[in-house]
């Protein structure tokens, strides 16, 4: 049986992974050069992380 810490748990070591990943993407983007598409994507990316930090839709 699952718990629903774990379950909270496990969602919080993965939002917190995506946007550890999402923030060296971006930084590896600052430095060096990255297509419009790939910027687009790091932004989506941040929006969804934002979105979740924050607790706004």
């Amino acid at each position: 049986m699952v718990r629903p810490r774990d379950t909270v748990q496990v969602i919080e070591e993965r939002v917190g992974a995506l946007a550890r990943s999402v923030y060296t993407r971006s930084s590896i983007s600052t430095h060096v050069g990255t297509t419009k598409q790939e910027v687009q994507q790091v932004k989506a990316y941040v929006d969804v992380v934002l979105s979740e930090l924050l607790e706004i839709a």
